[in-house]
């Protein structure tokens, strides 16, 4: 017989919840953790599965899908089949995380977005799934490797290459969205930009038809070009080489290995080049990266002005004075000196140059001669710049040269070969008047450093150049390079 009943459905002291399971997914890219995935043969995504309500020590299974975006399907493998994977695991609580990975080839789908979908199982029964194509949190984008480059002088760090037989042009590229631990080549070359030869020394005599034929057969066989497809052939590319081997000598090309520890990094690539006879030349790198024998990025626009630089000629301007009070007028003197301030533009920092000066009588145009010998004196220095100024100090007899107008000429050096000329007969800053009256006190020249000096480079400078900037526009049938005044 019933004898008391407790039946009463909204008691919660008689109430339990059963706790249905749940999951959310967070995807992200193996190499770093962020949401891009680098385009490779291994690729990784690490898709962290947070659950709840699960029971503690019982044996769950996660089997997650990745999808693509683009179309809503599966992501298939070289095989055809959609990419998946599943991880059986026991918690020891009833909500945590457990993390679930996706292995497979990313080299071709770069530019797609892929979503991982999972469903959680207890012995083949689904608890839960978490399938949103449209949430941010369950899906990554597949980038593909992309190339910058930066060229800078080798020498001095800017963008104006000295026209010397020694000549460098560095190229920074940097590169972005690798696979790490992926081995990938950089191939540059320098080219000429006006021209979209490679550059090759001015007294080449490899003609620009063969030039054209080397450049073209080494792009063919990287798979470059209108009917490439960015396939190495190694075998078309060796015999490329090998064809036109003493054409390839005169080019100025690189190649780097790197086997990058993250998904960016950045490499030097160094361009050694006389450009003794190229001033005017404005120079382009230009660099593909590859991996496994396929060209995955290149930089190949002769017109980026980061990937630039400009052969500028060293060039030099000078002002003669009197010693004693910086003016152009000398005593006809048995001891009379004469400074010639010359400004330099463009040399090469830590490079030794000469200075060799001769005084001309402006009434002859030949050079002033003093008990039957020249005139000339001679100064050698070091610049710790590409501009600055340097000071030749010829010291001679005057006496019976009242009324004479001395220019001074003056020739730049460089390992023995002339590299600027500055010899102008009609300059009035290269002449000084020797006369018996002496002139009015003045301040003399001052010395290298002070403001007088620093007044005067910056006036030579802006004659003989008009600012580094000019190299841009210059082209190599625009100027003489051994002129300046061109300049």
């Amino acid at each position: 017989l019933e004898v008391a009943v407790h039946a009463d459905i909204d008691d919660e002291g008689q109430t339990v919840e059963v706790e249905r399971p749940e999951i959310g997914t967070q995807a992200s890219d193996g190499a770093d953790g962020d949401k891009e995935v680098a385009a490779g043969p291994e690729a990784v995504v690490v898709d962290a599965v947070a659950y709840e309500g699960l029971v503690p020590g019982r044996e769950y299974v996660l089997t997650g899908s990745l999808m693509l975006k683009s179309t809503g399907e599966p992501l298939l493998d070289v095989d055809g089949k959609p990419v998946t994977t599943s991880k059986a695991f026991t918690p020891t609580a009833s909500s945590g995380t457990v993390e679930v990975e996706f292995r497979f080839d990313s080299s071709l789908i770069a530019g797609e977005e892929l979503v991982a979908f999972e469903a959680l199982s207890e012995q083949g029964v689904e608890l839960a799934v978490h399938a949103d194509i449209e949430d941010a949190g369950q899906t990554v984008e597949v980038v593909a490797p992309s190339i910058a480059t930066t060229a800078r002088d080798g020498l001095d760090g800017d963008k104006a290459v000295t026209a010397d037989p020694g000549a460098k042009v560095v190229d920074t590229v940097s590169l972005t969205g690798l696979a790490p631990g992926r081995e990938y080549e950089v191939h540059g070359i320098l080219m000429d930009a006006d021209t979209g030869l490679p550059a090759v020394p001015a007294d080449s005599e490899v003609a620009d038809e063969e030039l054209t034929a080397a450049v073209e057969a080494i792009a063919q066989a990287m798979g470059l070009g209108e009917q490439g497809d960015g396939t190495v052939d190694r075998k078309a590319l060796a015999d490329a080489l090998a064809e036109h081997k003493a054409t390839l000598a005169e080019m100025a090309v690189a190649k780097r290995a790197v086997t990058p520890e993250g998904t960016s990094t950045a490499v030097e690539l160094e361009y050694p080049i006389d450009a003794s006879g190229l001033a005017g030349m404005t120079t382009v790198c230009l660099a593909v990266l590859v991996a496994d024998d396929t060209v995955v990025a290149s930089e190949l626009d002769l017109g980026c002005a980061d990937q630039q630089c400009g052969v500028v000629a060293p060039a030099i301007g000078t002002e003669l004075t009197d010693a004693t009070d910086g003016d152009h007028e000398a005593l006809d003197s048995a001891t009379a000196v004469l400074v010639d301030t010359v400004a330099y533009r463009d040399l090469i920092p830590g490079k030794e140059y000469v200075l060799q000066g001769v005084l001309m009588d402006k009434s002859t145009g030949k050079p002033l001669l003093v008990a039957d010998r020249e005139v000339t004196a001679s100064a050698t220095f070091v610049p710790n710049a590409p501009d600055g100024v340097a000071e030749v100090e010829f010291s001679f007899d005057a006496r019976g040269l009242k009324g004479r107008e001395l220019v001074a000429f003056e020739t730049l050096s460089k390992d023995g070969l002339e590299v600027a000329v500055h010899a102008d007969i009609d300059d009035e800053a290269q002449t000084v008047t020797v006369t018996d009256v002496p002139g009015m006190p003045g301040q003399s020249l001052a010395k290298t450093g002070d403001a007088t000096a620093a007044a005067t480079l910056i006036a030579f400078l802006a004659v003989l150049a008009g600012g580094l900037g000019a190299w841009a526009a210059r082209r190599r049938t625009a100027s003489d390079p051994d002129d300046p005044a061109d300049e």
